[in-house]
C-alpha cells in the first residue's frame, strides 16, 4: 500500500505493537521486529503487546471470548465485522469505541507519551486506533505504519493519519483501495538505460476497473503525475548517495559484518553532514 519506507531507515526509537487474539498479529509483529534487528542493529526497538499494558480483567478475559466464539460460534465475528462495515454504523460506533480503547490502554498511553517513538507499526487495529488518536491529539509526531494482518481487513483496520498501510494480498488490496487507500505498490525493476523507442513510445491505455492492483500502479508510474512523483527520489535520496560515492569516494566498506558496517556508515554519514554544515556556516 503506501509506502512504509519513507524516513524508516533513520528511526531512532521503534515501537512495534500487537494484541494476542489468535497467533497471526503476534507472529507478524515478531517476523517484522527480527527483520528490523537485522536491517537496523542501531535502532532502539521495543515489541509490545498492548494487551499486556490494560486491565487485569481484559487480559483475562479477551483472548479466552475470543477463542470461544472462534471454537463454537466462528460466523460471530463474521456477522459483526459486517455490521460494522455499514459506514453509518461504522460513524455510530467509532466514537464510543475510541474512548473504550482509550480508557482501557492508559498504561500504554502514558508509556508512548513518554518514550516518543520515532516509528509504530501496528498489526492490529486497537493499537493503530490508539496510536492514531494519540497523533490527532496532537502530542504524538511518531509515524504510524498499519500491516493489515487480516485477509479481508474490515472498516475497523482504518486508522486516520496512518502513513502507511501494508498490506500483502491482492484481496487486501483490493478491500483497500475500496475505502479510499490509494495502493502503493512495488510493479518491478526498471532498467537504467532504455531505448528512444520505449522513451517515445505512446502511453498505453488505462487499464480497466477490474485491474489488479499490480497493473493499475504500473500504469500510474506512466502518467505524467506518477512519473512526476517518481522523480521526487533524485531530490531526496539518490543526490545524498551520488556524492558519498564521487565527493568522499565511499564506494565499499572497509568491514564485515553488520554491526562493523553500520559503525563505518554512522562515520561516512558523520563526515559527510559535517561537510555539509561547514559550507552552510560560511553562506
Amino acid at each position: 500500500m503506501n509506502n512504509p519506507t519513507h524516513n524508516f531507515r533513520e528511526a531512532k526509537i521503534i515501537l512495534i505493537s500487537y494484541v494476542t487474539a489468535g497467533t497471526g498479529h503476534r507472529r507478524a509483529a515478531e517476523a517484522i521486529a527480527e527483520a528490523v534487528r537485522k536491517r537496523l542493529p542501531h535502532a532502539q526497538l521495543e515489541c509490545v503487546d498492548l494487551l499486556q499494558d490494560s486491565p487485569w480483567w481484559l487480559q483475562w478475559a479477551y483472548p479466552r471470548i475470543y477463542k470461544w466464539f472462534v471454537r463454537y460460534i466462528p460466523s460471530f465475528w463474521a456477522i459483526a465485522y459486517y455490521v460494522l462495515d455499514h459506514p453509518w454504523v461504522f460513524r455510530i460506533v467509532q466514537p464510543w469505541r475510541r474512548r473504550w480503547n482509550w480508557l482501557v490502554a492508559r498504561r500504554f498511553v502514558r508509556w508512548v507519551k513518554s518514550v516518543q517513538p520515532d516509528v509504530v507499526v501496528a498489526t492490529h487495529f486497537f493499537p493503530a486506533d490508539v496510536v492514531a488518536a494519540a497523533k490527532q491529539a496532537g502530542w504524538l509526531t511518531s509515524r504510524l505504519i498499519v500491516v493489515l494482518t487480516d485477509l479481508f481487513p474490515h472498516r475497523l483496520w482504518l486508522a486516520p493519519g496512518a502513513e502507511a498501510v501494508v498490506g500483502g494480498a491482492d484481496q487486501t488490496k483490493l478491500i483497500c483501495q475500496a475505502r479510499g487507500i490509494e495502493p502503493y505498490i512495488a510493479t518491478g525493476r526498471d532498467p537504467h538505460h532504455k531505448s528512444w523507442r520505449a522513451l517515445l513510445a505512446e502511453r498505453p491505455a488505462p487499464p480497466p476497473d477490474d485491474a489488479s492492483p499490480k497493473i493499475k500502479m504500473a500504469y500510474k508510474l506512466q502518467t505524467e503525475v506518477g512519473q512526476a512523483l517518481y522523480r521526487l527520489r533524485k531530490c531526496t535520496v539518490e543526490p545524498v548517495i551520488g556524492l558519498l560515492k564521487e565527493i568522499l569516494g565511499f564506494r565499499q566498506f572497509s568491514l564485515r559484518g553488520l554491526a562493523a558496517a553500520a559503525g563505518e556508515w554512522c562515520l561516512v554519514c558523520l563526515a559527510f553532514n559535517l561537510k555539509r554544515l561547514h559550507v552552510l556556516l560560511q553562506a
